[in-house]
């Protein structure tokens, strides 16, 4: 307790506690303010005047009134000299400022209270920095990736559960053990020394890491170090957070070889096909050397499904296929495109004479007979041949080329070869003849919009809506896309095409809307042709800006392997489109030759799969790469798609396995506008 204090000895006593941060706040019994330093109403945001009028409980907290009650009456009984209490005041503005009080009796000379002397410091800033660290704390243990904090030399001193659960080492055990110790023996001196250059440059490293667990077992994981500095810039420490990758890794692993392994035969599928193609042709230009390219197709392969079956046919494939590579050298390439075709790539070919007498044991190796289904079968093959760079300079011309002469060589009586050259000069007239007819479709407007929902697999809701385009051929009546659209892409119609389909379709989402119909979003496939377009963006506003629908109403369908294709400077132009409010889809998910490091840094949505990635019979095959696939596609923080869905059972064993959306048959075919309506009517819901 105080009796006082002079004048003199009181404004010394101020300005030290004004050096030291500390503001001395005199109250009356009743609370009322009596003397309030300048620094105490700034802190308040009050003027003194203001100030003086009010009492401590006008301006305490509401949740901390008790506490100013308790520690006043405590020392009016004299409980004790002073208390140190932790309060909150509000200031004018509303905001809570947090204060740490010593308060103290002042009596007079009979020892009766006069007044309340309060010394006051602003504590605001520790008590964040406290809240901080409490939710960091918290922040660290409920966190799924594994996380540990080294001092600056590296040695570790603090670890979460997480990394317990995926390590197996609890934190007394690997406290003051270097950073890296689960990784030593596991990389090269070189690829340490990469990381801990980028550290010491850049402060950070991000990358993929192999582990060892504490039994011994070793993983994958992604690992992003970082430093954390002092005030004057030097590190204090080292934090590494690490996800297990061993999950999606096998599921990447396993997309990878599916992405460019044909599943039935184990040959090089399409994809790898046109890389090993790219590549021999780049030697070639080199060494000036000839490359031929075959294109074989089974003759009659069809009879053989319909009189044995499929499995019987998968057989017969599988047998050509190895008949085909025991034929050829080990740097030449045998690869399936799909079906009963098969084509070949002869890198450093001596001359053409060398390309008959391949082609000419294939013809005799197919034809040799096979035992089917207990009988005896014999199926010839038909082989066109393109050489390089006679028949063309470029993978386009060159596949092109070969196709036609293995048509030419079907018609000359199967189980031929045929060079490209004047022998399919009728072939390719009649490729001619089909342009011209599709380039009159075009000026005359022969084509029309479908459009096939998209279902919700959960709720049964239709969440969306894909435009396709239909060809109404006066002599072959309503084709689908697929018979046209490649023609259209080659002749280079493919923009004009394009365009139809989206005036039309964003046209017809415009009137449906004005019909106070709920219309769910518009999806719509863009070409590889179009990703390369520079004013894409732009054109896509356009069609909007005439009809007034929403960007955010449009999902746009990218094929997977346009995205990052050479040549095209894609990555930034999703970003482009991202931004201005489109909903993004890769289609035929797996299908392309894009890393996912590409797509992790794309802006997508969704991933559309087409159901037969998956294999023929969905029900029948491989559930568990079903499951891997899906999961990889919401690993990389996308909804999943599935196409060509034909089957209950189909539909059922997607949503199993966490598949979001699926389009198909079993849903319903594509339909003309006039049928939306009423399809919508009969669905359990739509919307965006």
């Amino acid at each position: 307790m105080e009796t006082g204090a002079p004048g003199d000895a009181e404004a010394r006593l101020r300005k030290s506690q004004e050096r030291a941060r500390i503001m001395m706040v005199q109250t009356a019994l009743d609370g009322r303010f009596t003397q309030v330093p300048e620094r105490f109403c700034d802190l308040l945001g009050y003027p003194e005047s203001e100030l003086l009028r009010m009492r401590s409980q006008d301006i305490t907290h509401p949740e901390d009134g008790a506490v100013d009650a308790d520690w006043a009456r405590r020392l009016i009984v004299r409980e004790s000299d002073s208390l140190e209490v932790e309060k909150r005041y509000v200031r004018k503005d509303g905001r809570p400022i947090w204060v740490y009080i010593n308060a103290s009796l002042v009596v007079d000379e009979r020892d009766r209270p006069l007044s309340f002397l309060i010394y006051i410091r602003d504590i605001t800033k520790h008590k964040r920095v406290d809240e901080r660290l409490r939710l960091a704390a918290r922040v660290m243990e409920s966190a799924t990736d594994a996380i540990v904090v080294a001092d600056k030399s590296g040695r570790i001193m603090v670890t979460n559960h997480a990394f317990e659960s995926i390590s197996g080492f609890t934190e007394e055990e690997v406290i003051g053990r270097p950073m890296n110790f689960m990784s030593e023996g596991l990389h090269p001196s070189e690829f340490l020394a990469g990381i801990a250059r980028s550290i010491r440059d850049k402060g950070s490293w991000h990358g993929e890491m192999l582990r060892r667990r504490k039994d011994g077992t070793i993983y994958p994981e992604l690992v992003d170090f970082s430093a954390v500095h002092e005030e004057r810039g030097e590190v204090s420490h080292w934090i590494a957070i690490g996800r297990d990758f061993s999950e999606i890794k096998a599921a990447q692993l396993r997309l990878e070889q599916q992405a460019s392994t044909d599943a039935l035969t184990g040959l090089p599928n399409r994809s790898l096909f046109y890389d090993r193609l790219h590549h021999g042709l780049a030697k070639a230009r080199r060494n000036h050397h000839l490359v031929a390219i075959m294109f074989i197709d089974l003759d009659d392969f069809k009879v053989i499904n319909d009189s044995f079956g499929h499995e019987a046919g998968d057989q017969m494939l599988r047998e050509m296929a190895s008949r085909l590579q025991a034929i050829v050298r080990n740097e030449d390439t045998v690869a399936r495109l799909g079906g009963d075709e098969f084509t070949v790539i002869l890198e450093e070919v001596a001359s053409p004479v060398v390309v008959s007498e391949t082609a000419e044991r294939i013809n005799h190796t197919l034809f040799a007979p096979m035992q089917l289904a207990g009988h005896p079968v014999q199926v010839s093959g038909s082989v066109g041949i393109s050489l390089y760079p006679e028949d063309g300079k470029s993978v386009h011309d060159l596949l092109r080329h070969a196709d036609a002469a293995m048509y030419a060589a079907k018609v000359a009586g199967r189980n031929s070869y045929c060079f490209y050259g004047e022998q399919v000069a009728g072939e390719r007239a009649n490729l001619i003849g089909r342009e011209r007819r599709l380039r009159r479709a075009v000026e005359r407007d022969e084509f029309e919009v479908h459009y096939q929902p998209q279902v919700e697999l959960a709720s049964g809701r239709v969440c969306g809506i894909q435009a396709l385009l239909r060809w109404q051929d006066a002599e072959r009546g309503l084709l689908p896309a697929s018979l046209f659209i490649p023609l259209a892409e080659s002749s280079g119609l493919i923009e004009r095409l394009t365009d139809r389909l989206l005036d039309a379709a964003i046209a017809q989402v415009r009137a449906w809307q004005d019909e106070g119909m709920e219309v769910p979003r518009l999806a719509l496939h863009l070409s590889r042709r179009q990703l390369q377009q520079a004013d894409l963006a732009q054109n896509l506003d356009r069609h909007l800006r005439n009809s007034g629908v929403d960007a955010a109403h449009v999902d746009l369908e990218l094929p997977m392997g346009a995205i990052g294709e050479r040549g095209a400077d894609v990555p930034e132009r999703v970003v482009q489109l991202r931004n201005r409010g489109y909903g993004l889809t890769v289609d035929d998910f797996g299908m392309g030759s894009s890393s996912l490091q590409l797509l992790r840094r794309c802006p997508i949505q969704r991933i559309k799969i087409d159901r037969k990635f998956f294999g023929d019979s969905i029900y029948l095959d491989d559930e568990g790469f079903a499951h891997a696939i899906i999961n990889l596609g919401h690993a990389l923080g996308a909804g999943v798609v599935v196409k060509r869905v034909e089957t209950e059972a189909q539909a059922a064993l997607l949503q199993r396995h966490g598949c979001d959306v699926a389009q198909g048959f079993f849903f319903s075919r594509p339909m003309p506008a006039d049928a939306v309506r009423s399809y919508l009517n009969r669905a359990p819901g739509a919307g965006a």
